[in-house]
């Protein structure tokens, strides 16, 4: 049985997922035929794996970082999406990928999950492996700042986490 407060808690997923639904769907009411049930897989997906998390990787976001971690993240998607489409059309710029170990200062480690799925979806990024307080990861081009911005992507999902460190 759900009681109130699990009800109250899955609220913002169920809008999230109804947001969503309407996005993928282009808002076509005939699509709820599919969408609905789908919706009510993903609701009860998200409470078992909710309620059966260990605590080590539950996070607690905030709101605040949440807002500034979004439109963070659409700005750098969109600039490193075009930083990318630009080297890989324009022949005569030369790339210079390598490997980075990045050193990790987030604590949680959902923080840190969050980290590297956020690496990875950046354009020009990729996080290959985590070994102790490093992420292994792999930069198209050495030569834009990706360590800079990793540093502003890490304290970005700092923030939204809760932890505090330095920039």
């Amino acid at each position: 049985m759900i009681n109130s407060r699990t009800l109250r808690s899955s609220i913002p997923v169920i809008i999230s997922l109804l947001g969503l639904w309407v996005l993928l769907s282009e808002g076509e009411l005939s699509s709820w035929l599919v969408g609905f049930p789908f919706l009510l897989l993903a609701w009860a997906i998200w409470g078992q794996l909710r309620d059966n998390a260990s605590p080590k990787l539950q996070g607690h976001l905030r709101l605040k970082g949440l807002v500034l971690f979004l439109l963070y993240f659409i700005v750098e998607s969109v600039k490193g999406a075009w930083d990318v489409s630009r080297k890989v059309l324009t022949p005569r710029l030369s790339l210079t990928s390598t490997f980075y170990d990045y050193p990790i200062r987030l604590e949680s480690p959902a923080a840190r999950y969050f980290f590297m799925g956020s690496i990875s979806l950046l354009p020009g990024t990729l996080s290959v492996d985590v070994k102790d307080q490093h992420i292994h990861i792999h930069i198209l081009d050495n030569q834009g700042g990706a360590l800079e911005g990793l540093k502003r992507l890490e304290h970005k999902i700092a923030a939204l986490f809760g932890e505090e460190h330095d920039s």
